[in-house]
């Protein structure tokens, strides 16, 4: 009897066709909508010219490839700045894939179909949501990129004055970055962006640049999942197997049942790659977290009376040689000094950064202006926090709980 032959699946090469034609299009639609319109002008007239010149690409193009030389950064950029490191392999295993051919990578961010047209020669296509942010690196070579859809802001450093150059592009606008640049695109609305390179693709960070898109890779990772509080009062006081405490939290992921707020704390910041890139940063993240805990307060309310003494002992600048029992506000400010203010532990975002941060938002509650006044740097790190795409849209959502610890200020 004849075996059946499985049925082949059209759809990749179905995909593939419809996104080779959206190019094909896009870039013709562009290129009428060049020789209908006026050249972009600079957005300030305080730029440099050859900052001014990095808003766009001119319309006599042999002209524009000539001034191109004179904007590329000193090959220096690559080799003396100190913010600008070599980034790790790119290739997301383009060795495998076939001339012509396309892979797709996705995560909480969008997905970026990367076409292979020879050996290290590519084209991407980039789809992001809205309020995330690409690139934070330069290259030896320029960088072409034509906006499809949505509105995105660009950043660039000019290598030959150093000032930042920021620009806002739309639909049917065509990007030159000059080579040896660091850029950085936000991005405004979900968008589709189409960009490719000159020569082989190889990548440097910008260290300043990539940091700030960092913070946002990992909760990135956690779109779409269900962090939704769901308590059964009852159940907890009387099932010791899910309630071994006789009380919350409680987590269950997948065969993960875990009790215990620390715990459950330290157990997603490793799942979600938020606790540090070395054994010397998890250390550190470790006793973070636990300098926070000494400064957590359990108390309902505090009498006016209380609050000054708890002030005086654990937040006053002249108390930090005082017996407070290894807490005070100023010791966890020193670690996020000494670690350049925007992280309190290494380049990236960690738990630590959270739990720094949940406390602080805690005590402006109690504190007010007397907190921002005598710590300015806190406040700016909290404001910074707060700001990382992914946290920004859950403080602002119905999910964040009002009154953490089931009362109004802890």
């Amino acid at each position: 009897m004849a075996s059946a032959t499985p049925k082949k699946s059209w759809w990749p090469y179905i995909e593939h066709g419809l996104l080779v034609g959206l190019i094909g299009w896009r870039c013709v639609e562009l290129w009428r909508a060049r020789r209908s319109s006026p050249a972009r002008k600079p957005s300030s007239e305080a730029d440099a010219p050859s900052a001014a010149a990095l808003h766009g690409l001119p319309r006599d193009a042999l002209e524009a490839f000539e001034r191109l030389k004179t904007l590329a950064g000193p090959r220096e950029v690559l080799t003396e700045w100190p913010d600008v490191v070599e980034a790790p392999g790119a290739s997301m295993g383009m060795e495998a894939v076939p001339e012509g051919e396309a892979i797709v990578f996705r995560d909480g961010r969008g997905a970026i179909y990367k076409f292979k047209l020879k050996e290290g020669v590519y084209v991407n296509m980039y789809f992001t949501k809205a309020g995330y942010r690409r690139s934070g690196d330069l290259h030896d070579c320029n960088q072409y990129d034509v906006v499809l859809q949505g509105r995105t802001r660009l950043r660039m450093i000019d290598p030959h004055s150093g000032k930042e150059v920021v620009q806002e592009y739309g639909a049917n606008d065509f990007i030159v970055i000059p080579a040896r640049t660091p850029h950085m695109f936000e991005f405004l609305e979900d968008n589709c962006l189409l960009e490719w390179w000159d020569s082989s693709f190889k990548a440097w960070y910008y260290k300043p640049y990539r940091s700030v898109i960092e913070l946002g890779l990992p909760l990135a990772e956690t779109e779409n999942r269900d962090f939704s509080v769901d308590t059964n009062y009852a159940e907890m006081k009387s099932d010791r197997t899910k309630y071994p405490f006789g009380q919350c939290p409680r987590l269950v992921d997948g065969d993960i049942d875990l009790c215990q707020s620390n715990t459950i704390t330290r157990y997603l910041a490793r799942k979600y790659k938020l606790m540090g890139k070395t054994e010397q940063e998890v250390c550190l993240v470790d006793m973070l977290m636990e300098g926070v805990e000494s400064l957590r307060i359990y108390n309902d309310k505090l009498a006016e009376a209380a609050k000054e003494e708890y002030w005086k002992t654990y937040f006053a600048k002249d108390t930090t040689e005082g017996r407070n029992g290894g807490a005070h506000i100023q010791y966890l400010l020193n670690f996020l000094t000494k670690n350049g203010g925007k992280h309190c532990v290494g380049d990236a975002l960690t738990i630590a950064d959270l739990c720094l941060w949940e406390i602080v938002d805690l005590h402006v509650r109690i504190f007010g202006d007397k907190l921002k006044e005598t710590y300015p740097e806190l406040l700016a790190f909290h404001e910074a926090i707060a700001d990382v795409p992914g946290i920004k849209e859950y403080l602002a959502s119905p999910k964040r709980l009002a009154s953490p610890n089931a009362n109004s200020m802890g």
